[in-house]
């Protein structure tokens, strides 16, 4: 499963970068492209640790974290090396600060922290990632503080670390971002209030019963799958079949919403 989320946040970093060039980030926040190369492990071994941990960086997932623990102890030191070097492409630095938190989640966390205080959006965005594979106590702390922070992908990765570790904790403070100002973009939801709610979904606290209900009446239409399964969760109750539709789904939310919000709400 953590291999699976690191494939995705590969991916992931390719919407980051594509966001990136659309609000014209500083050039020294460009990415500077490069492709895979997949290596035979022997040419990965030989040479500078330096070296070997740029060639280990740029195989698929999978081969990159094997040949990262072949570095052994003095991977730490080279991966952190790498990660703050402003020489060194976008790819590689954020790769390097992933797979630190991957293979060696304990020994990297004052490297991570590091990165989470960084001025640059991709190292934060990469720490957050890296930091779920460790202490969920340190994960709980930096989401909390990330989940405000000025880049949309960095706020958006804070909301997944805060799904990945079931962290009920930030239920409150989740709602009050789903709704704040810079989660918009000319009264358009961006993509964070989808995960925030996807998120506080999971959680379902019956308390929450009327704000998920409150989000089936607004015209944000990818919301409302979630809200749906918020109520069940909240509820305990499942109105529709497998075949019903969302709309129809919402619809008898609504209704049942009317019948019993006095009950539901003590």
């Amino acid at each position: 499963m953590k291999r699976f989320r690191l494939v995705i946040a590969d991916l992931w970093l390719g919407c980051c970068v594509a966001l990136a060039l659309l609000v014209q980030l500083p050039t020294d926040a460009a990415p500077v492209s490069g492709k895979l190369e997949v290596a035979p492990p022997a040419a990965i071994l030989t040479g500078p640790y330096r070296d070997r941990a740029i060639r280990a960086l740029r195989q698929p997932l999978s081969e990159r974290l094997v040949m990262i623990k072949t570095l052994g102890e003095k991977g730490i030191a080279t991966l952190k090396e790498l990660a703050f070097d402003n020489q060194e492409s976008l790819e590689t630095r954020w790769r390097a600060t992933t797979a630190l938190g991957q293979v060696w989640p304990k020994e990297a966390l004052p490297v991570l922290e590091k990165a989470l205080s960084s001025d640059e959006w991709f190292m934060r965005n990469a720490a957050m990632i890296a930091l779920t594979h460790g202490s969920r106590a340190k994960a709980l702390e930096w989401s909390e503080k990330l989940l405000d922070d000025k880049a949309l992908v960095v706020r958006t990765a804070a909301v997944q670390a805060a799904d990945r570790i079931n962290a009920k904790e930030l239920s409150e403070k989740l709602w009050a971002r789903l709704h704040a100002k810079e989660n918009f973009r000319n009264n358009q939801s961006l993509w964070i209030r989808k995960h925030i709610v996807r998120t506080l979904s999971k959680f379902g606290r019956p308390d929450d019963t009327p704000k998920f209900i409150s989000l089936l009446r607004t015209n944000d239409s990818e919301l409302h799958p979630y809200a749906v399964k918020g109520l069940e969760r909240a509820t305990g109750q499942v109105l529709g079949g497998n075949k019903t539709t969302t709309y129809w789904k919402k619809e008898k939310w609504l209704s049942w919403w009317r019948d019993n919000k006095k009950s539901a709400s003590n």
